[in-house]
């Protein structure tokens, strides 16, 4: 307020109309007097509350008391005190110190008081305590701060004037300070872009005051290309009108390039691979890759060539197999042909020992024929015996008369020979069928044919 406002809104006001006036400051605000060399007058309750301190403590005491020593040795310190005596007024946020040692920050004005001729005689200083307005500023310059350090920040007009920007993004775009402030962030992207209908709702939707993030293409002042993950931050005044944009963003350029050759690498290996599947051992991962793929490579084309040799072995081995499978089948053609003639040789010893079983069982009953006729032959034998004349003298071969033989008496008879004796000379034979077509000719060698080709029971070895 200037002195003829001052004068203005004093004048024409009663001693005890001012009274009341400073006390009603007063109430609202902590009051403390001092006199031209900074000792203290007198303070108001809201001065003690605040700082700590009893109305009885303060009077007599410096102001030094409530700065610290730094401040209170300082020449900006003793400047302050020598305006004051020069009755120029002070206003500002200050920051003091209570009885107890903690900070406290006023927002107050030192105001010179003037006597009759005009010449400054004390000092009254109105003060409101902001230190908890000012230790959330603190804190949000401090968390901008940190982003800062972190992070390139840039603020906008919201028509897209750059207003200014931080170390972190002039290192990334390669520009000046001076060389971006005042000009349109189109600089940073290509024409193109800068020229199309999307840029411009772009822009008009953060005048609107909407958020927008993501991953952005931009070019450097050399034109090389930048990628930048960040958001587009609207600012909004006290009535809740946005006024500027601020732009927080980190440079992932290489990471950008790191997807990008990740996902060559993938492509490039999902290729070899499925040419591997197709029946294709030629196709290796080739081309120049970082240090970070480039055991990846080495491992894809060394396990190509491991299962190319594999392959190879395998076909050896199947070829291989396949000459043991030849061989096999060739061996089981032969013994299935030789199965097949035993077989053969089985079915005709069958027939010929069912020839044999039919020749004896003949040879059996003509056997029985014979005893038969033999038996008949004695007993009529026997029966002449008793007719013939009794011996007079010793009996002697040549004296009786001769008997007929059994052989003769079977000849006269037509009876079948009977076989001769084990002991004679003349080897005996079977008598032939009584109807040759009812069977085969018989014959000693046929027989001994027959007993070599049937088979025989083998001999138990003695327990």
């Amino acid at each position: 307020m200037s002195d003829l406002s001052e004068k203005t809104f004093l004048e024409n006001r009663s001693e005890n109309e001012l009274q009341s006036l400073f006390n009603a400051i007063s109430k609202a605000q902590a009051v403390i007097e001092f006199d031209l060399d900074g000792t203290v007058l007198r303070a108001n309750q809201n001065f003690c509350d605040t700082m700590g301190y009893t109305m009885a403590e303060l009077p007599g005491l410096h102001h030094r008391q409530f700065v610290d020593r730094k401040t209170a040795a300082s020449a900006d310190y003793q400047q302050f005190w020598s305006s004051l005596r020069g009755g120029e007024f002070l206003t500002g946020t200050f920051l003091r110190y209570a009885k107890a040692g903690h900070p406290v920050w006023l927002q107050a004005s030192y105001n010179p008081v003037f006597d009759a001729d005009g010449r400054p005689i004390k000092v009254v200083k109105f003060a409101t305590d902001i230190t908890s307005e000012k230790q959330r500023e603190l804190e949000f310059d401090g968390i901008m701060q940190a982003i800062g350090l972190a992070q390139a920040i840039i603020e906008f007009e919201l028509d897209g004037t750059i207003v200014n920007a931080n170390e972190n993004f002039l290192r990334a775009t390669g520009y000046t300070a001076d060389e971006i402030i005042g000009r349109h962030h189109r600089i940073f992207v290509d024409r193109s872009e800068a020229e199309s209908d999307e840029y411009k709702r772009f822009w008009a939707k953060l005048a609107e005051g909407h958020f927008d993030s993501g991953e952005y293409r931009r070019r450097t002042k050399s034109g090389a290309e930048l990628w930048l993950q960040a958001s587009y931050n609207p600012i909004l005044d006290v009535s809740g009108k946005p006024y500027k944009v601020i732009k927080f963003a980190t440079d992932v350029s290489g990471a950008r390039k790191e997807q990008q050759e990740r996902s060559r690498v993938l492509e490039a290996t999902s290729a070899v691979m499925q040419q591997i599947a197709d029946g294709d051992l030629t196709s290796t991962l080739d081309g120049e890759y970082s240090v970070q793929y480039q055991a990846l490579q080495s491992a894809v084309n060394e396990c190509v060539e491991r299962l190319k040799d594999t392959v190879i072995r395998i076909n050896e081995v199947s070829d291989a197999i396949a000459s043991a499978t030849t061989e096999i089948a060739q061996g089981n053609t032969d013994l299935s042909h030789r199965t097949e003639q035993q077989a053969s040789n089985l079915e005709e010893t069958a027939a010929s020992m069912e020839e044999l079983t039919s020749t004896v069982q003949q040879n059996a009953d003509n056997a029985k024929q014979a005893n038969q006729l033999s038996t008949g032959a004695r007993d009529e034998a026997e029966k002449v015996a008793p007719s013939l004349p009794a011996p007079s003298a010793p009996w002697a071969p040549s004296t009786l008369p001769a008997r007929k033989s059994p052989t003769s008496l079977a000849s006269s008879r037509r009876l079948p020979s009977r076989p001769t004796c084990s002991h004679s000379t003349q080897r005996w034979k079977p008598p032939e069928p009584a109807n040759r077509d009812a069977g085969l000719q018989w014959s000693p060698r046929k027989y001994a044919t027959l007993r070599n080709a049937a088979p025989r029971r083998p001999r138990r070895s003695p327990p």
